[in-house]
């Protein structure tokens, strides 16, 4: 029986992808996990962790739908007999375009271009959107469409001039080989590898990219310095342009024998900050040269090279060939030998028509069955690829440890007490020290240095000393830093930039610009009489232009500018980005657009710069103005970018933009970014679009069940839920944040007290306050203000009593609580406690605050203590508005009219501040209760005509109320009849009271009437309309009345009273209730007060018979 090749290489392919795609899946989900991993604790900052893994997560998307699609192609393919087919269909080609179809090199050209064809096609919408997509979300990206075409149709050229010799020659080698065929394969595929290593460089790469010699200087003297510390034969240095297809940056080496290059990426140039950084790589990688192993990863990847699969894509080919000399040197002997059984395998098989027929094929075509037998080899392969990986990180370590040990100078000797650290093996070991901030290793190295006397010898290379400035800096510890400028004989431009910078990122502006003067200052005379004087370069100068975009000083930003420009600095697009910044940052949107515009290259960054500058400057609409502008620039916003445009309309509260922002980000497939949701979010919920924001919160964290762990999201969202009484959704991310473990927050625990307090859930409130670890003082102030407005004032004021207990500990009480506990004594009637609070502010210093007087009035004048509030109006030495005003409705409230006058005409005469709305209302409504009606009237008339304030419905239902209580209810009809308005509730309302009070039924009911009208389902207007019947004796239509009431469900709130004694907790008693326990005590003292009242209301009557009205 026949071997089923095809069925068992589908089989082995499919549990291969399924294997792979386990591991994959565990990849992601590690991936996923939104912290650091213990190894990387103080390694790495969160900010680079987060962007890596994002980068991360969309390549595994990505990899996980390539890989799919690519499975189920070569499945499809090879099931359906495709390959065959194929094979057919290009011989049928070859015969009509005239050629002769039975030489099977030309059958096989043409059936390879075909296979390119396919292969660039199915492959071209992959490769795009990894490029122009993934690449350029995460700015690595640098080509444009135009080069990513351009090279395209180089390979393919480059596959029609290199394609037909090589193809030719195997299948030549093929049908010669005999039993010799695997060592001839062997031989030319070593000898095409060598060939391919000595003319890419010189032929195939310039097609690609520019070359260029790395000009004399500085640098190229330190690596030319280190190449012969090393022993290296350094015959060329070149820079390549990789800046115009990606921002990674990399190194590289080639040649054979003594004829050596160095390559150097110029994005890596770009990116590093000094000379030694550069060095630091060119290091590294010289150290496989110096280790031997590219020697014997040469004759190691001659196996692995079959894993290219024979696409013959060349320059691809040999560039992916590269990184694999650096992989193998133990396992080489193994790899060499796969290659063997590779070569032999397919020698034993090649005349096996069960492996031909077994894929479609009727004949035996040499190239197919080498394509075909690629298959059988993929178990070798995957253990193959494993174990160089463990052997390629054995190298990685071999050659960091190199890297330590080598000095571009002869080292020292040996200390008797250890290895002496000299100032080129420090460098990378700061380098360390400073991105895992460690202290301790950053001291060390200084301690080894200053032994070796590297710091304080002029001659000594500045890297070290510069390393370790810029060690301490990331460890946050300037003083240091500072003492150790001081110490350095010499300084130049690295060594202030990171100063500059740190200043900047510690908020230091101005110390940011001192820096940069000093620098400049800087200066030194040496033996030979040379100045050794720093001059700024590119860095120093963006570092110095950041400092003044935080200083916001838009002189100093000027001057700083002219300074660039007269050095020449301004032809720098990092620079000129920079620029653009800054002015963003102090307000000059003008000149930070005419900048932008000015640059050769118009980037996402300078855009976002200015969008954000705008936003930082509250200047808004400009900011969407801009946006609008880079979008028509062709330039697509980015994860920053978004997060400015949704913060300026949610600020702007420009719900009509809401939508179309949203839709972008998710255009832009920003949905997954964390700081973007969460900033849509903020976006929802702070405008009242609570239904949107919580959809939003659910739909990225609940169903991932990731957590939350933005404290103003989660209070934004408990806010959105506040004001839009959305109780449930307000409970259900209560129940996610405890289940996710977001506690302790005290942002978002007090969010939740006043939640739960504004829904009147006190207990629900207080379970929250009572159980946090740490309260501030907002979380006492919310929950002493929710207790206070709940009548709950004794339970405030233990709370109240408990923070002033504590007050030592760090947190007192503030104006926010006292005013809140004055509010809740007020309310309640407390007039112990509230005076008890007046000697607090006392002695607390508050009496000094003008709202805390201003409380302190009003509640004095509510709880019958005039006098009080009158010493308080006096004493005060600032009095603001509200003080006046305070003081008139305290006199409104007690029937002193004169007096609320007298103090009303004292603020016109003080003329600041001026009278307002509220205090016409204070002073009318002072009248209508001390029956003053012409100097109410002539109040009213004077706000119009003497302070241009337009009469508002309280300021008519005054008047109303004022012409109502003298009984002038003539005038009081053809006053709302003359009102500019039509009248409401505010109005018909005193008008019915003043009807009960004079029994003028016919008015009464005819407010009524406009009532009802009004306020159908209100029991105010039913019960004055009843009590004026009875205050006419119309009994049965007060009855019909009340009946009615009763019939509908309205019930009339019961009155109460609540007696305070000194201060003593009293209890509340209501009208007609003979069932307490009390009640004929309580009946008792109420009749004794009832007499006493009447007798001194008779007494006044007979004094001043008005005001009895």
């Amino acid at each position: 029986m026949a071997l089923s090749y095809l069925e068992a290489v589908l089989c082995f392919m499919i549990l291969m992808f399924i294997f792979e795609t386990y591991l994959d899946i565990r990849q992601h989900r590690a991936l996923k996990l939104p912290t650091l991993p213990k190894p990387l604790l103080g390694v790495i900052s969160d900010e680079k962790f987060e962007r890596s893994r994002a980068y991360s997560l969309d390549k595994s998307y990505f990899h996980f739908v390539h890989e799919f699609v690519t499975i189920l192609m070569d499945t499809t393919i090879l099931y359906y007999r495709s390959v065959p087919w194929f094979w057919k269909k290009s011989g049928e080609l070859v015969t009509n375009v005239g050629l002769n179809a039975e030489n099977e090199i030309i059958h096989t050209l043409a059936f390879l271009a075909g296979a390119m064809v396919w292969s660039k096609i199915t492959d071209l919408s992959f490769s795009i959107y990894s490029t122009f997509v993934i690449e350029a979300r995460h700015g690595f990206n640098k080509q444009t469409i135009w080069l990513f075409i351009r090279d395209m149709i180089k390979g393919v050229l480059l596959f029609m001039i290199l394609g037909p010799p090589i193809v030719a020659a195997i299948i030549y080698i093929v049908q010669i080989g005999g039993p010799y065929l695997d060592i001839y394969l062997f031989g030319f595929m070593f000898a095409l590898a060598l060939l391919m290593m000595t003319i890419y460089p010189i032929v195939i790469a310039p097609l690609f990219n520019k070359f260029t010699p790395l000009p004399e200087g500085v640098l190229r003297e330190k690596i030319e310095k280190l190449a012969a510390s090393l022993k290296f034969p350094l015959k060329k240095l070149f820079v390549v342009d990789g800046s115009t297809r990606s921002s990674h940056s990399n190194a590289y080496m080639y040649g054979f024998f003594k004829n050596k290059r160095i390559v150097l990426y110029d994005t890596l140039i770009q990116q590093c900050t000094n000379e030694d950084e550069i060095v630091s790589v060119i290091a590294h990688e010289l150290g496989h040269w110096k280790l031997n192993h590219i020697v014997y990863s040469f004759v190691a990847v001659q196996g692995y090279a079959g894993k290219v699969r024979l696409k013959l894509r060349l320059g691809v080919v040999i560039i992916k060939l590269y990184p694999q000399l650096l992989m193998f040197l133990q396992f080489g002997g193994y790899t060499l030998l796969l290659m063997f059984l590779q070569f032999g395998g397919y020698t034993l098989v090649r005349n096996s028509k069960d492996l031909f027929q077994s894929f479609g094929f009727e004949d035996q075509p040499i190239i197919t069955g080498l394509i075909i037998f690629q298959h059988t080899r993929i178990p070798i392969q995957h253990l193959l690829s494993f174990c160089l990986n463990l052997v390629s990180r054995a190298f990685e370590f071999q050659v960091a440890m190199l890297s330590l040990c080598t000095p571009s100078s002869p080292p020292p000797p040996p200390s008797p007490h250890g290895t002496v650290i000299t100032p080129t093996s420090s460098v990378a070991l700061l380098r360390g020290a400073a991105e895992r901030r460690d202290t301790a290793l950053t001291s060390a190295l200084h301690a080894a240095l200053l032994k070796s006397g590297a710091l304080r010898s002029r001659q000594a290379p500045l890297a070290a000393a510069n390393s370790l400035l810029h060690a301490y800096l990331q460890c946050g510890l300037l003083s240091r830093a500072l003492r150790l400028l001081d110490e350095m004989p010499r300084r130049d431009a690295a060594t202030y930039a990171p100063l500059i910078s740190a200043h900047c990122r510690l908020g230091a502006p101005l110390d940011a610009l001192r820096a940069f003067l000093d620098m400049l200052a800087w200066g030194c005379s040496d033996e030979e009489g040379v100045d050794d004087v720093v001059r700024p370069n590119e860095f120093t100068a963006a570092a110095v232009v950041q400092a003044c975009g935080l200083a916001r000083d838009e002189r100093l930003a000027r001057m700083v500018h002219g300074y660039l420009v007269a050095g020449g600095f301004c032809d720098d697009p990092f620079v000129l980005g920079s620029l653009v910044n800054m002015y963003a940052k102090v307000g000059d949107v003008a000149s930070a657009r005419r900048l932008l515009l000015g640059l050769p290259c118009r980037d996402v960054v300078s855009w976002t710069a200015i969008v954000s500058g705008c936003v930082l400057n509250a200047m808004l609409e400009e900011a969407l103005g801009v946006f609008l502008m880079m979008l028509e620039d062709g330039v697509l916003p980015n994860n920053v970018t978004m997060l400015s445009v949704i913060q300026a309309c949610a600020l702007m509260g420009a719900s009509e933009l809401f939508g179309p922002v949203h839709a972008l980000v998710v255009l832009l497939e920003l949905e997954h970014d964390a700081s973007v949701v969460n900033s849509l979010i903020m976006m929802y919920a702070k405008n009242g679009f609570v239904e949107e924001a919580i959809r939003l919160f659910k739909g990225f964290y609940l169903k991932t069940g990731s957590v939350c762990s933005n404290e103003d999201v989660l209070a934004a969202v408990l806010y959105g839920c506040t004001i839009s009484g959305s109780v449930k959704n307000g409970e259900g991310l209560h129940a996610h944040t405890i289940k996710m473990g977001a506690f302790p927050s005290i942002s978002v625990e007090n969010s939740l007290m006043g939640m739960y307090a504004r829904f009147e859930q006190i207990d629900a409130a207080l379970l929250v306050f009572e159980g946090m670890e740490v309260k501030d003082i907002v979380s006492w102030n919310t929950i002493i203000s929710c207790l206070a407005k709940t009548d709950r004032v004794n339970e405030a004021m233990d709370i109240f009593s408990v923070l002033h207990a504590a007050a030592g500990g760090g947190l007192a009480p503030d104006f926010v609580t006292v005013l809140s506990m004055l509010q809740a004594c007020s309310n309640a009637g407390l007039l112990h406690q509230g005076q008890m609070l007046h000697g607090y502010v006392m002695k607390s210093g508050f009496v000094y605050d003008v709202s805390i007087c201003n409380a302190l009035i009003s509640m004095y004048a509510k709880l019958g203590r005039i006098d009080f509030a009158e010493m308080i109006f006096e004493r005060m030495d600032i009095k603001d508005l509200v003080s006046w005003n305070s003081m008139i409705n305290a006199y409104g409230m007690h029937g002193d009219g004169h007096s609320a006058l007298r103090v009303f005409h004292q603020l016109k005469d003080a003329g600041t501040p001026a009278p307002n709305a509220i205090t016409f209302v204070s002073v009318i409504s002072a009248c209508s209760h001390s029956g003053l009606v012409s100097e109410g009237h002539k109040c009213f008339e004077s706000m119009g005509r003497d302070h241009g304030i337009e009469p508002s419905m309280d300021h008519y239902a005054c008047v109303v109320d004022l012409l109502g209580r003298s009984g002038r209810f003539a005038e009081a009809e053809q006053f709302i009849r003359d009102m500019p308005v039509r009248p409401d509730s505010t109005i018909w309302g005193p008008l019915l009271a003043a009807c009960q009070l004079h029994g003028n039924v016919d008015l009464a009911e005819k407010a009524a009437k406009e009532l009802s009208a009004l306020e159908p389902e209100s029991d105010i207007w039913r019960v004055s309309l009843s009590n004026t019947y009875a205050s006419v004796g119309r009994w049965r239509d007060a009855a019909k009345i009340r009946s009615e009431m009763r019939r509908v469900g309205l019930r009339k709130e019961t009155g109460w009273s609540f007696v305070d004694v000194g201060g003593v907790e009293g209890f509340k008693f209501v009208s007609a209730d003979t069932r307490h326990h009390d009640a004929e005590k309580i009946y008792s003292v109420w009749h004794s007060m009832n007499r006493h009242m009447a007798d001194l209301a008779a007494d006044v009557h007979k004094l001043n018979p008005i005001s009895a009205i």
